[in-house]
């Protein structure tokens, strides 16, 4: 009888151990809780992974941190303000790490492990989540406003570098927080950052007085340029400005930056180039983009600087340059440079006689022994150049002197030597002999 009753017990128990297992199983393992009052989140891992309790955690809380970063207010910078893909992306990854700022009131709801498997329920309530988001709301907007209002004042002061930087400032404070409604005194605060920052530079305009000048060629001019930039009425300060020939050559102050009247003062001093009309173009100098804020280049704004010219128109001279050579060992050298002189700064007569100026071209190629090598030994060769501008007195109005020395493999023909000579004092020339033009006085 006893064991008879023992076998029932037994049979009893095994039956019912997998419902008393079930109903131990909380239900929100197989569905998410519905309670509305709170955000849910809930992590799963398996027990075989040693850190699965981390795991699991980091995934319940990842699922409540996408619930907060998807509810993008209807006010917000990221549902009104059109930006490429790339600066969306970008303000949506740092939203979404903001979002994490209001995890610090999550609850763990419950937590269940079966023979494989653990489970854990976080939960925050959507209460103080929304009460977090109204503090968090003014204290950004009211930030971000005090900034738009500097910026705003400098711009009106004519400070264009100024109100940059307190725009940049401005984006910096508001910009983890976008998706937030951000409305103080009325404003949208980070609409209204972002357009006063990419409209900034929009308007102006840049005035010279005078435009236009009549001159000698190659003889000593003293002209002053006023660049004036404005924004509407108001002078522009403190802006960098850049002049350069375009057309033809000479020597002009290259930068200058605006003063608290919005100008910038440029002077002439010489003429070298052979051009009937000659151009300086004067513009606001674009290198200074390259340092505005990084913030500053997430816009997809593009600008378009002044830019204003001044004419020089060039009284012709009837100068006639004839190029002599009394020792012409580098006879390519001589040819490119004459070449050069004809296109770019003299009118070149080949008659002695109908010349006003004398250009003197003097070559010279000397071998200077042989350099030991740690492959083959190597010749050392020295090739110099001189040249002299002279008017039919022999009165030198400038003169140009260079060297070079040069390495060729032992027993190299010179021929060779004069080729690889010459290359390299062209080059120099080129580079070199237009800041001589800038100094003569042609008479």
């Amino acid at each position: 009888m006893i064991d008879t009753m023992r076998k029932i017990i037994f049979l009893l128990i095994a039956a019912l151990t997998p419902l008393l297992l079930n109903a131990r199983t909380p239900e929100w393992v197989s569905s998410m809780p519905q309670n509305s009052l709170y955000f849910w989140g809930i992590g799963v891992c398996d027990l075989s992974n040693p850190n699965y309790k981390e795991v699991a955690e980091k995934d319940a809380l990842e699922q409540i941190v996408q619930q907060i970063s998807v509810k993008v207010e209807s006010k917000s910078f990221l549902s009104m303000e059109e930006t490429d893909y790339e600066v969306h992306e970008s303000y949506k990854q740092q939203m979404q790490a903001s979002s994490q700022v209001y995890l610090e009131n999550l609850q763990i709801f419950d937590s269940y492990q079966d023979k494989k498997t653990y489970y854990v329920c976080y939960r925050l309530s959507k209460d103080e989540y929304k009460a977090k988001v109204r503090a968090k709301s003014q204290e950004v907007a009211k930030n971000g406003y005090d900034f738009l209002l500097q910026a705003r004042n400098a711009e009106a002061d004519g400070n264009l570098t100024s109100a940059l930087l307190f725009y940049q400032k401005g984006l910096e404070t508001v910009e983890q927080w976008l998706f937030l409604d951000l409305i103080y005194m009325n404003e949208n605060v980070p609409v209204a950052l972002y357009a006063g920052y990419t409209s900034l530079w929009d308007g102006l305009t840049l005035q010279l007085q005078p435009q236009s000048a009549s001159v000698q060629n190659f003889s000593a001019v003293n002209i002053e340029i006023i660049a004036l930039l404005l924004k509407g009425n108001t002078p522009i300060r403190n802006v960098p400005l850049v002049a350069k020939f375009v057309d033809g050559a000479g020597k002009v102050s290259s930068s200058a930056k605006t003063d608290n009247s919005g100008e910038a003062h440029f002077r002439v001093t010489q003429l070298s180039g052979k051009e009937a009309t000659q151009v300086i173009k004067i513009s606001v100098d674009k290198s200074m983009m390259k340092e505005l804020p990084a913030v500053f280049h997430k816009t997809n704004a593009v600008y378009h600087f002044p830019e204003a010219q001044f004419r020089l128109d060039v009284e012709q001279q009837q100068w006639a340059f004839y190029i002599y050579t009394e020792e012409d060992v580098l006879p390519t050298l001589t040819r490119q440079i004459s070449s050069v002189l004809s296109n770019d700064n003299f009118d070149i007569t080949t008659d002695y006689y109908e010349a006003t100026h004398i250009v003197e071209i003097v070559t010279d190629l000397r071998l200077l022994g042989t350099v030991p090598g740690d492959l083959e030994n190597l010749d050392e060769w020295l090739a110099t150049l001189n040249i002299r501008v002279m008017d039919k007195n022999g009165a030198v109005l400038t003169q140009y002197a260079d060297e070079a020395r040069v390495l060729t493999p032992e027993n190299t023909t010179r021929t060779v030597a004069s080729q690889q000579a010459s290359k390299e004092l062209l080059k120099r020339f080129k580079r070199d002999f237009p800041k001589k033009l800038e100094k003569i006085a042609i008479r």
